[in-house]
């Protein structure tokens, strides 16, 4: 499967992820379902986590169901979740995955504070019942990153 979003799109992310550094920031991947995965708009969410900000992140949850809200009142909806991991490579650590929701895109942005050093895309799925990642392609119009 492709995710594919605009440079605007990514350049929002890129922002929200940055301001955070060296915190984890985190927010929501808003679009279509439909055929391939087309994401329109992110929202940024404020990283809660009550410690290890800079390894963790959580939202809160009255604050993902406004964004599912807007996202709907637009005709869209939530498609994933995006987020960074501070000095380090942009690919799901274990906390990742025991905190995945199914059917979701999740966009890791690997930063060092003055730039995203990579971007890559993950679903949840199964190896044997037991679960696991998955990269998605991401396709980025007009994208300077890996």
């Amino acid at each position: 499967m492709i995710l594919r979003l605009s440079n605007q799109v990514f350049k929002k992310m890129e922002r929200h992820v940055l301001s955070t550094y060296p915190e984890e920031g985190c927010g929501v991947l808003i679009g279509s379902k439909k055929g391939t995965p087309i994401i329109v708009d992110v929202i940024p969410l404020k990283n809660v986590a009550s410690e290890l900000r800079t390894r963790r992140y959580r939202f809160d949850p009255l604050e993902f169901m406004k964004a599912s809200e807007v996202a709907e009142e637009n005709g869209q909806q939530v498609v994933g979740i995006f987020h960074s991991h501070p000095h380090h490579p942009s690919v799901p650590s274990e906390y990742d995955l025991n905190h995945a929701w199914p059917n979701l895109s999740y966009v890791i942005l690997s930063v060092d504070g003055q730039r995203v050093k990579s971007i890559q895309s993950w679903r949840l799925g199964t190896d044997g019942g037991s679960k696991k990642f998955v990269e998605e392609d991401i396709e980025i119009e007009n994208a300077e990153v890996k």
